[in-house]
């Protein structure tokens, strides 16, 4: 069965209590709603032309009930007795029982995602809203809206129905623009299988000492996908800070201009930053990973002119052996491309990243000696050391380090944000020379680059890292030489 997509428009929707956002374009709409005893039965104003809505699941009704914590929104799943006396829809979800009289609506478009009936969508009375696992909330394109207080996502999606989504329209024109005005929590999933995809985000707090785009500090399971969190003056203190259990998924966003870090791991959780543009951020560092027994996959990422280290580890208590930080980019960061002031960085694995034109080290061990890696099993593969201020790495020597390469980047435009790489590096990651040995006699090879662009042949066409980084990859759809 289909599930409700509520779709909102500030220049062409309204907020009236005659509009659900699902259903036919010209919405269905009356005053004299009434429930049955159970509340799964809608009976409708007599006369009303039902026929034109949906009952697959993908449209909905908003009854205007007013009473703090009551439903306002169902899936309908049957209709009968349309134009007549009694015109009824049934609904999946239950409203309350025994009501009469209330405006009601199926369709057209919400005009807001934070307005006070809107927001029980996501938010009802402090409890779950009424949105369903599966249910979608699309701002479409140049949809912008200010909001001026915590916008909390209270629900949990499942693995039956699917995520709870608040998205952007895909391949809008003009992406949808939330703008929140308080110093504090922004947005904030506080259950498991949400999805926010496709939107941007701005504070225009002259404060900047609390915002946080996301606040993901409760028992949640958030994906952040394709989100622009970077505005040189409407800017957060922190885009991310992930605070609580479960797994958070950071993929394809844009993280610019916070003036602390764009990204807080700091609880025991599953974190995955794939592909994310990360740059002139203030404070200590692009990502800061501070969790004791976290586990996490950092790839493919672009760390850029961010005030400190591109990636700084301050703990010396992480799930190490669960630590992969593979195929980054750490350019031009004022202190470190990556440190690690912790004692303990038993079993972590850095592959294939470059780090080049920092301030400080390219790689700094600060707390940790030579022998001490070679004792905690870190493996330390493919990587490229170029124009750091204070050296490639420290300690030095740094016998862990196989396959090193000391090379420029040649990158086509750094300056402007384009960390392709030029010749210099093709090729050069780890397997050596191409050989990848999956056992005695192996003739499989596999040519890699460092760094988190890879070289493009032949044909080819374009992708984003992120929200505006023109990092080129093989029309084939491999990331690779």
């Amino acid at each position: 069965m289909a599930f409700p997509v509520i779709l909102v428009n500030a220049s062409t929707g309204s907020d009236a209590s005659n509009i659900s956002g699902a259903g036919p374009g010209t919405p269905v709409q009356g005053t004299a709603a009434a429930t049955d005893v159970a509340g799964t039965t809608v009976t409708v104003d007599a006369g009303t032309n039902i026929s034109g809505v949906a009952i697959d699941g993908s449209a909905a009704i908003y009854i205007h009930d007013t009473t703090a914590g009551h439903r306002r929104w169902s899936k309908i799943t049957g209709s009968a007795g349309s134009g007549g006396a009694t015109p009824t829809f049934t609904v999946a979800e239950a409203y309350t029982g025994s009501l009469s009289g209330k405006t009601w609506g199926v369709g057209g478009i919400r005009a807001s995602i934070g307005g006070a009936d809107s927001k029980l969508l996501v938010d009802n009375n402090a409890a779950a809203g009424d949105a369903m696992p599966g249910w979608s909330i699309e701002l479409q394109s140049a949809h912008s809206e200010t909001i001026a207080a915590t916008f909390d996502v209270r629900r949990a999606g499942d693995s039956t129905s699917g995520p709870i989504t608040l998205r952007g329209t895909a391949g809008a024109g003009t992406r949808p623009l939330l703008t929140f005005s308080n110093n504090g929590n922004c947005i904030m999933p506080r259950a498991a299988a949400q999805v926010f995809r496709a939107f941007e985000l701005r504070n225009t707090n002259a404060t900047k000492t609390l915002s946080v785009a996301f606040q993901c500090s409760s028992s949640v399971g958030a994906s952040i996908i394709d989100v622009k969190v970077a505005h040189s003056t409407n800017k957060f203190w922190k885009g991310v800070v992930d605070s609580g259990t479960g797994y958070t998924l950071v993929r394809d966003c844009e993280f610019g201009y916070c003036a602390n870090v764009a990204a807080e791991l700091a609880a025991a959780k599953h974190f995955r930053y794939l592909f994310n543009y990360i740059h002139d951020c203030g404070a200590t560092a692009g990502l800061s990973l501070t969790a004791t027994g976290a586990t996490a996959v950092i790839y493919g990422n672009v760390c850029y002119n961010n005030t400190g280290d591109g990636l700084r580890v301050t703990t010396s208590s992480v799930n190490a052996q669960g630590i992969l930080i593979a195929h980054n980019t750490f350019d031009a960061n004022t202190s470190d491309g990556i440190e690690f002031s912790g004692a303990n960085v038993s079993g972590y694995s850095l592959i294939n990243n470059i780090h080049s034109n920092n301030g400080g080290y390219g790689l700094n061990f600060s707390a940790t000696t030579d022998v001490s890696l070679i004792g905690l099993g870190v493996i330390l593969l493919g990587s490229d050391f170029y124009n750091n201020s204070s050296g490639p790495y420290n300690p030095t020597p740094l016998t862990v380090s196989e396959n090193e390469q000391t090379l420029d980047p040649t990158y086509t435009n750094a300056a402007g944000a384009d960390f392709s790489i030029g010749t210099n590096l093709k090729a050069k990651g780890y397997p050596v020379g191409g050989t990848l040995a999956i056992g005695t006699g192996s003739s499989t090879y596999s040519y890699v680059d460092p760094g988190a662009a890879q070289r493009q042949e032949a044909s080819a066409s374009t992708i984003a890292i992120a929200v505006s980084s023109p990092i080129v990859i093989s029309a084939g759809g491999r990331v690779g030489y």
